[in-house]
């Protein structure tokens, strides 16, 4: 029910971001289900986008609605988490590229399809941010002290994503990152990411790192039951 302060106009700018956003939801439950189904295409990626684009619509709108907002930009909430980190140029151009409205939606959808016969599901949506992100970083300048910060202090999903952004661009990590992501990683799909990047920064690494990095491998039971992470470290393992 519309607020009894609302003119037309109002009303009607309500009406159509809540339908933009059930539009947004729809494109999101295609995604998912194509996922489960195994599709990965870029044309999948590209339904991502737009649902997440078209999903925010209504809390843009809520937001617009409740606070002052400055001339130069709006600051969605995972946006300003980012800020707060210590990483403004970071936030700005994951901002204007789309990926926080995916990473947004994608965490509506972790929420409510949260049940292990999701589980594939949910990881092929994350690669596919890690992959944009990956995209991005290899066409765009991203500032490396932002990127570890993330990654040291931002929430899981941000993990994983600046993950993307080191795969991207293999100059922004260095042997900390890599050999945090596994020992410490705060999911499996991050430490997954970790031997991905140690796989890419291998033979750039030295013997110590690479020594640090097959020792906390070798640390976590996980590893040796999961068939694609085994696999990457016993590639390393062998690799001059």
């Amino acid at each position: 029910m519309l607020g009894k302060d609302l003119g037309p106009a109002a009303a009607s700018t309500r009406v159509f971001a809540w339908l933009a956003g059930l539009a947004g939801l729809s494109l999101v439950v295609l995604v998912c289900v194509q996922a489960i189904r195994h599709d990965e295409s870029d044309a999948l990626v590209a339904l991502a986008l737009v649902g997440a684009a078209l999903l925010v619509i209504p809390l843009l709108y809520e937001r617009l609605e409740s606070v002052k907002v400055s001339a130069t930009a709006v600051e969605l909430t995972l946006s300003k988490a980012i800020v707060e980190l210590g990483a403004p140029k970071a936030a700005q151009l994951l901002e204007g590229s789309g990926l926080i409205g995916m990473v947004e939606s994608y965490e509506f959808v972790r929420r409510e399809l949260a049940g292990p016969s999701y589980k594939g599901a949910r990881i092929r949506l994350q690669d596919a941010l890690v992959n944009q992100a990956a995209s991005l970083s290899r066409t765009q300048k991203v500032d490396r002290d932002e990127v570890q910060r993330i990654f040291r202090e931002g929430l899981p999903l941000l993990r994983v994503l600046t993950l993307g952004l080191m795969e991207g661009d293999p100059s922004l990590p260095d042997a900390s990152v890599v050999v945090s992501a596994i020992a410490t990683s705060r999911t499996a799909n991050e430490q997954y990411h970790g031997l991905v990047l140690a796989k890419l920064l291998w033979r750039n690494l030295s013997a110590g790192d690479r020594a640090a990095v097959l020792s906390a491998a070798d640390a976590d039971p996980r590893i040796a039951q999961d068939t694609d992470r085994k696999a990457i470290v016993e590639e390393l393992r062998h690799t001059p």
